[in-house]
C-alpha cells in the first residue's frame, strides 16, 4: 500500500508512491516480496529503501533489500525485499516495513523531500501430518507404531493385510490428519519411504490411496485440487520393519523457493504367540502348548504363562521403545476377574492398576521373548468354568491407547480323579473308575 509524501512537514500532491505485496513461506525459506515504487513527479529522483519488522509473532533471521533505486519521472520500478524466516521462528504473522525517501540534491526542487512507507504481511505457512496419540516433539524419536494387520477381522482366513475389500471389523489401522495453513497455492505431496506402511481414505481399508500423492493450487498434472487435500487418513502396516523407525510418511509443500516438510516416522511389529501355542499345528486345541491342568495342591493351582515374541526382536531399539507398554490377559475363571473368593488371580509381574491384567517383561533368556505367568488359586464352583478360554496380548501406544490386541485360544482342565475339588464330598464313591470314561468326561467340558 502506498503512504502520504511529505515535503518539509506539509501534505503535498503525492510525487512518490510504493506499494508492498504480501507474502507466505515455510520456516527456513526466503519469502521475495515486490514493491512497486512509482515516481509520479517531473524530474529523475534516486530514493533510498530500508526495511523492518514492525510488529507480528514471526522472526526472521534477516530483512534485506536494495539501498538505492533510479526511477525515471512519470515511471515506475520493481524491487525486491527478501524475508528470510527462521527455522525456530513461532507460528503466525509477521509486519514488514519499507521506507523509500528521497532528500533532493537541487536538480529538483530543492525544498522537497519525498518519503512513502508501506507495510506487508507475512505468514508462516505451516504443514502438519499428525499420527493419532503420538506427540509432534515424539514424530521422529521414537516415532509411532503400527502392528503388522495380520490378524483376522472378519473371520474368513484371510489376513486382513491382504484382503482386496472393505473388513467392517477393521481395528488395526491407525488415523493420521494432514493440514496446510497459510498457503492459498503450491503442491502439497504425501508420501512414504518403504512399501511396508500402506493408506486408506477409511478406517475399514476402504479406498488405498497411491503413493505418492499430490494436491496443488494452480493445477499440476496428476495432482487433486490443494483444497481437495483429506483432512484425514489411516495408515497400516502392511509388512514387517526390518529394524526400528525403518519407516517415514511424510507431507511435503513447495511453492518457488519455499518449501517444508512434515515426518512421522514409524514401525510395524508383529506379535507372535509362543505360548499358548498350537504345538503340534493341527488347528485344535489338544497338545502341551495350549492345554493347562490345575495341580493336585490345596487350594488348587493354575498356571497359564501369557509368552510372545515381538518382530523384529533382534533391535534392543524396539524393546527399549515398548517397555512397559505390552500388556498380558487371561480369560476369566469362575471370579477371578472379579471379588475373587472362588478363585483367585495373580501374576508374577502385575498391572499396578489393574490386578487382573499382566505387565509382559522382555527376557533375553526365553530366546527373546515378552513374559508374564497368570496363577489361579482355587478351583471353579462350577465344571462350565473349566474347558475354552481366550489369552489376549495388547500393545498400547505411546499415549497409552490400543494400538493392537492380538489372541490365543487354549482350555483349562482339572487332573482325573481330583481330590482337592472345593465341592462337598460325594454320597457314593464307587469302588471302581474307569479311567476313559474319566478322561473322555474331561474333555467334554471343552468349548
Amino acid at each position: 500500500m502506498g503512504g502520504n509524501c511529505l515535503t518539509d512537514n506539509k501534505a503535498q500532491p503525492c510525487e512518490f508512491t510504493i506499494e508492498l505485496e504480501d507474502g507466505a513461506g515455510c520456516r527456513g525459506s526466503t519469502v521475495v516480496l515486490e514493491a512497486t515504487l512509482r515516481n509520479n513527479g517531473t524530474c529523475a529522483r534516486t530514493f533510498s529503501l530500508t526495511t523492518q519488522q514492525t510488529g507480528g509473532a514471526v522472526s526472521f533471521d534477516s530483512l534485506t533489500t536494495s539501498g538505492a533505486v533510479l526511477i525515471s519521472p512519470q515511471a515506475e520500478q520493481v524491487v525486491s525485499v527478501t524475508a528470510t524466516i527462521a527455522a525456530d521462528s513461532p507460528p503466525g504473522e509477521a509486519f514488514v516495513q519499507l521506507t523509500a525517501s528521497n532528500q533532493s540534491d537541487g536538480t529538483c526542487d530543492p525544498q522537497v523531500t519525498l518519503t512513502d512507507i508501506t507495510v506487508s504481511r507475512v505468514t508462516v505457512i505451516e504443514v502438519d501430518l499428525d499420527m493419532d496419540g503420538l506427540l509432534d516433539a515424539k514424530e521422529e524419536l521414537p516415532g509411532g507404531y503400527l502392528c503388522l494387520n495380520d490378524d483376522d477381522d472378519n473371520n474368513n482366513g484371510i489376513p486382513d493385510k491382504d484382503e482386496g475389500t472393505p473388513i467392517a471389523a477393521e481395528d488395526d489401522l491407525r488415523m493420521m490428519a494432514l493440514s496446510i495453513s497459510n498457503a492459498t497455492e503450491g503442491k502439497v505431496t504425501l508420501s512414504v519411504n518403504s512399501g511396508r506402511i500402506a493408506v486408506y481414505e477409511a478406517s475399514d481399508r476402504t479406498d488405498p490411496v497411491a503413493l505418492p500423492s499430490c494436491w496443488a493450487t494452480p493445477p499440476v498434472a496428476g495432482c487433486g485440487a490443494l483444497s481437495d487435500m483429506p483432512a484425514v487418513l489411516w495408515s497400516e502396516g502392511a509388512d514387517i520393519s526390518v529394524s526400528a523407525r525403518d519407516s517415514t510418511l511424510s507431507l511435503s509443500y513447495e511453492s518457488g523457493s519455499s518449501s517444508c516438510t512434515d515426518d512421522v516416522v514409524m514401525t510395524v511389529v508383529r506379535v507372535e504367540f509362543e505360548s499358548p501355542i498350537d504345538t503340534d499345528g493341527n488347528g485344535v486345541i489338544d497338545d502341551p502348548g495350549n492345554e493347562f491342568v490345575y495341580d493336585a495342591a490345596e487350594p488348587a493351582q493354575l498356571v497359564v504363562p501369557i509368552n510372545v515374541r515381538i518382530f523384529p526382536d533382534t533391535d534392543p531399539i524396539v524393546r527399549t521403545d515398548l517397555e512397559g507398554r505390552v500388556r498380558t490377559h487371561v480369560g476369566p475363571i469362575d471370579d477371578s476377574h472379579g471379588a475373587m473368593t472362588t478363585v483367585g488371580l495373580t501374576w508374577n509381574t502385575p498391572l499396578a492398576s489393574d490386578p487382573t491384567v499382566g505387565r509382559a517383561v522382555y527376557s533375553p533368556g526365553t530366546g527373546g521373548t515378552w513374559n508374564a505367568i497368570a496363577t489361579f488359586s482355587g478351583m471353579p464352583s462350577s465344571n462350565a468354568d473349566f474347558g475354552g478360554k481366550t489369552g489376549a496380548v495388547e500393545i498400547l501406544r505411546d499415549d497409552g491407547g490400543l494400538l493392537c490386541r492380538r489372541e490365543a485360544e487354549y482350555e483349562v482342565f482339572f487332573k482325573p480323579l481330583p481330590r482337592n475339588n472345593p465341592g462337598p464330598e460325594p454320597d457314593d464313591i464307587p469302588t471302581t473308575i474307569d479311567l476313559n470314561q474319566v478322561e473322555a468326561k474331561r474333555r467334554s467340558h471343552r468349548r
